[in-house]
């Protein structure tokens, strides 16, 4: 039983925290239907559920929710969709598909979990007032939140799944690999939280304030070095000719001549060969494997990763990884 004197936002936590081993009891429940291997870290009204599933085979299953639910989805492989039986403001379709993200609230769920491949998720539950406990102004997103909220009705963070940026992945892997003493984990495990989520807000600002004015204009080297240091800076994203073109409102012959001038390469090849010189390095750290090297240079496939990596190196990733 919710105690009525509670805030609104404790007690919502409270109604997540239930929610969300109903849910699991639901997905255990299709066992039949996928081995599912997991961690569960909570604290604050905060959960996080690092999560495997290996189907057995594709399935549905219609579920169904009162107290809502407020979270923040990452899809590292695999893929999610959720369809409301009747769609409405409260109750909004979902769909996430592999190395994306979203954040989004619904005060109803009624809808079908729809999973078709192998999946490898994290759900990073959150209590109704995070914004306010963890003292964030956020105005762009805090206006629209509060008014869905107050008004009954859904809220995604975007439209449209993101990539999930390369500093939030990071950030997944060393809470998942956290081997930490019992006394400290708590606390590692609320700092890492906020982490992940000021990392979240701040990618919707980039791509929010890119929308809404356009960069000083700069010319010659000044612009091709402006220009190469956001393609670094967003090296693990979706990059292509349009996109840069718009963000530094150009066409492609300029920004292709731009890139002859300066880097004597176009820019396709030259976010191709920073990606590998990327790749290089963190393979020979032993950090990471070659599936998550792939992924990070934006490479469905490993097996293409490997190709372009072997074309570009003389050697196959596997030759490079410490002995």
């Amino acid at each position: 039983m919710i105690d009525e004197n509670l805030c609104f936002g404790s007690a919502f936590a409270h109604r997540l925290i239930m929610l969300q081993e109903d849910y699991m009891s639901i997905i255990m429940d299709n066992i039949t239907y996928a081995d599912i291997k997991e961690q569960i870290w909570k604290d604050c009204g905060y959960i996080l559920i690092y999560r495997e599933l290996n189907l057995k085979k594709p399935f549905v299953y219609p579920t169904t929710h009162k107290n809502g639910l407020l979270k923040i989805q990452f899809e590292l492989e695999g893929y999610s969709s959720y369809r409301p039986v009747k769609e409405s403001d409260s109750n909004l379709p979902i769909e996430i598909r592999a190395g994306q993200f979203n954040l989004f609230y619904m005060p109803y769920v009624q809808g079908d979990l729809h999973y078709t491949v192998d999946r490898r998720c994290i759900d990073l539950m959150l209590p109704l007032d995070f914004l306010s406990t963890l003292e964030l102004a956020c105005p762009l997103i805090r206006e629209r939140f509060e008014q869905a909220v107050s008004q009954g009705k859904g809220f995604k963070l975007f439209e449209q799944a993101q990539p999930v940026p390369f500093k939030v992945r990071e950030c997944l892997k060393e809470i998942i690999g956290n081997t930490m003493p019992v006394s400290l984990s708590r606390s590692y495990f609320r700092v890492k939280v906020r982490e992940i989520i000021l990392l979240v807000l701040l990618h919707y600002y980039e791509m929010n304030s890119g929308q809404h004015c356009q960069p000083p204009e700069v010319r010659g080297a000044e612009k091709a070095s402006v220009i190469k240091h956001w393609i670094l800076k967003h090296l693990h994203e979706p990059i292509d000719i349009d996109l840069l073109c718009k963000q530094f409102n150009s066409n492609p012959t300029t920004l292709n001549r731009i890139f002859k001038q300066h880097f004597n390469s176009s820019v396709k090849k030259f976010i191709c060969q920073q990606r590998m010189e990327w790749a290089l390095q963190a393979l020979q750290s032993g950090t990471y494997n070659i599936k998550e090297v792939a992924g990070y240079c934006r490479y469905e496939h490993p097996h293409h990763f490997t190709h372009a990596f072997k074309k570009h190196f003389g050697k196959t990733p596997r030759d490079m990884k410490p002995s």
